[in-house]
């Protein structure tokens, strides 16, 4: 008698088991579904929306976030803030290049004096060639005579 009430408590516990073990796997496939027919799901899907860009004037480092995600926003508002170090750093290195442009310029006038004076010298020189070469024309036309 008790091996007959020992198998019966685990036939029944198996049965109810079995039961509830099926009953979960069709709450969770109802579930499951009905999630599905909730949400579109595709592997090639494309999205038809109103995208507005936004354009950065400038580039930097962000520093601060003034918005959150889907977020209406407004013209004027502002969404971001970019630091200022960088630009700082390029202001510096700007009115570096810009002193040391000023500093260039008595040397580049006095190249340009330089060069002047040397096309005065230079044609000068062509001045004196010319003046030979005359010389040397009449004396060869001289010889050329005599010969």
């Amino acid at each position: 008698m008790n091996k007959n009430k020992t198998d019966r408590i685990i036939v029944g516990i198996t049965k109810w088991s079995g039961v509830a073990l099926f009953a979960g796997i069709i709450i969770w496939g109802a579930i499951y579904f009905l999630k599905g027919y909730e949400y579109e799901q595709t592997n090639d899907a494309q999205v038809d929306a109103y995208l507005s860009p936004i354009n950065a004037k400038v580039g930097g480092y962000i520093s601060k976030i003034y918005y959150k995600d889907n977020q209406p926003v407004k013209k004027g508002d502002t969404l971001v803030v970019i630091e200022l170090d960088e630009y700082g750093l390029k202001k510096d290195a700007a009115s570096a290049e810009l002193m040391s442009s000023h500093a260039k310029l008595p040397i580049l006038t006095a190249n340009e004096e330089t060069q002047l004076k040397s096309i005065e010298v230079i044609k000068a020189q062509l001045a004196g060639a010319k003046a030979r070469l005359n010389q040397q024309q009449k004396e060869f036309d001289r010889y050329k005579n005599l010969l």
